[in-house]
């Protein structure tokens, strides 16, 4: 048995509702017209908001100057599942076994470093001491950072850290926007839930 393990989780999409926080931007942009969408949505078909959201290019581009624009944006996007969350960081945030890394890659918005903005939503959601790493280049830094267990839900950043960090196990959250990804070919798991991935690390270390 392992006495210590390093466990990542990513931060929107999997704790984070992004897409509620993005899409209420639009609405208060451009009105009813712009549907309010939630993380599990079905309409979301695709990472690139302008496969499938009724707005233009230029549109969603002042969506994105509004959210850099907005004091401390990243402290209030919602929880996707707050019970749940709860529920999972009940039994891993204070487990003298396991080190957790919050890893992200997120666009600046003014007020707090986007770090001290993260630590700071996520201490809202529970987590007692939350290590923060913001980055764009996920396979990499889970192999500087030897992790065990890494779950998140974008396709691209589950392969990078599949192909980086063999020894890393990786996991997919899945969404309607990644059921498309065939994971068995690369080794990675498809859950369904944070729970799954809590008790499967969780049974590591029995």
């Amino acid at each position: 048995m392992k006495k210590r393990i390093k466990v990542g989780f990513d931060c929107d999409g999997v704790q984070f509702d992004f897409g509620l926080a993005y899409s209420t931007i639009m609405r208060e942009l451009y009105g009813d017209k712009m549907p309010l969408i939630h993380d599990m949505d079905p309409r979301v078909t695709h990472w690139a908001w302008e496969k499938w959201y009724p707005a233009t290019a230029e549109q969603l581009e002042k969506g994105w100057d509004k959210l850099k624009a907005t004091e401390n944006f990243w402290e209030y996007v919602p929880i996707i599942h707050p019970v749940l969350l709860k529920a999972l960081i009940s039994c891993i945030d204070m487990h003298g076994g396991i080190q957790v890394y919050h890893i992200t890659a997120r666009e600046e918005s003014i007020g707090n470093t986007l770090e001290r903005q993260t630590i700071n939503a996520l201490k809202k959601a529970g987590w007692t001491d939350p290590q923060v790493l913001v980055t764009f280049k996920k396979g990499p830094l889970a192999a500087a950072l030897d992790l065990d267990f890494l779950v998140d839900d974008n396709t691209q950043n589950c392969l990078e850290v599949s192909i980086d960090s063999s020894n890393t196990k990786v996991y997919l959250l899945d969404k309607p926007a990644n059921r498309f990804f065939q994971e068995d070919r690369f080794g990675i798991k498809r859950v369904y839930s944070l729970t799954d991935y809590a008790n499967d690390i969780l049974k590591f270390l029995v």
